[in-house]
C-alpha cells in the first residue's frame, strides 16, 4: 500500500523512471536511519562514538546493496531507529505539551513501523525490559535506604522531607506515567485503525491472512 501510494504519487507527477525512484527512496530511508541513530548515540555515549559510528556506516556494504532493492527490510529502517530516538529526547522533556505530542509520534512510529515489518517494534522490546530493570533497581535502592535510615534510628523514610515540606519524588513537571502510557495506547489505537481502513481499500480480503514479511 505504501509503495502504491508512493509510485502512484509520482506517476502524478510525472515521473516515469521508477528503479531511479527506487533508490532514492531507498536512500533517504537509509539515511534517515543512520541519521536518527547518529543522534541516538550521541545522546548515549557522546560525540566521539556517535563519530565512530557514522565512519562504520559510510563503510557498511549492506548500506549500498539495499540501494537498488525497495523492499520493506530498508523502508523500516527510519522507524526501527526513530523509536529508540523518540525514547530518548521523551526523557528529557519537562514540557506537558511536548510529552504529549511525543507521544502521539511514539504511537505512529509503532504501529506504522509494525505495519510495514513486525521486527521494527525489536527496539520497543527492549525499551520495555529497560524499564522494568530500572523500575526493580528503584525499589531495591529505596528499600537499601529505608533499611539503612531504621538502622541509624529514624522512624520514617529519610529524604521524604525537606524544610518541612513533602518532596514530590520523581515529579520534575513530567505527566503521570499512566497517562503517558495511555496516550500512546490512544494514538497507537487510532494508528492502527486507520492503517486497517487503508489495508481493506487496497488490500484483498485473502491476503490479509498472509504473514507479514520478516
Amino acid at each position: 500500500v505504501f509503495f502504491y501510494y508512493y509510485y502512484r504519487l509520482l506517476s502524478l507527477a510525472g515521473v516515469t523512471d521508477f528503479w531511479l525512484a527506487a533508490v532514492v527512496l531507498n536512500t533517504v530511508c537509509i539515511d534517515l536511519g543512520v541519521a536518527l541513530t547518529y543522534l541516538s548515540v550521541r545522546k548515549l555515549r557522546g560525540e566521539r562514538l556517535a563519530d565512530l559510528f557514522l565512519v562504520l556506516s559510510i563503510f557498511c556494504p549492506t548500506n549500498y546493496v539495499r540501494l537498488t532493492f525497495a523492499y520493506t527490510n530498508t523502508v523500516s529502517i527510519p522507524f526501527v531507529a526513530g523509536i529508540l530516538y523518540l525514547f530518548l529526547i521523551f526523557k528529557e522533556q519537562r514540557s506537558d505539551i511536548r510529552q504529549i505530542v511525543l507521544c502521539i509520534l511514539y504511537g505512529l512510529c509503532i504501529v506504522i513501523g509494525y505495519q510495514i515489518r513486525p521486527t521494527t517494534v525489536l527496539p520497543l522490546i527492549a525499551i520495555i525490559l529497560y524499564g522494568l530493570y530500572k523500575s526493580v533497581m528503584q525499589a531495591a535502592a529505596a528499600d537499601s535506604e529505608a533499611g539503612r535510615g531504621k538502622t541509624d534510628g529514624h522512624g520514617g523514610d529519610p529524604g521524604n522531607e525537606k524544610d518541612g515540606e513533602p518532596e514530590t519524588k520523581g515529579s520534575g513537571g513530567r505527566l503521570p506515567t499512566a497517562v503517558l502510557c495511555g496516550i500512546i495506547a490512544l494514538s497507537c489505537l487510532v494508528t492502527f485503525t486507520s492503517v486497517k481502513a487503508v489495508l481493506k481499500m487496497h488490500v484483498p480480503a485473502g491476503y490479509e491472512e498472509e504473514e507479514f514479511p520478516l
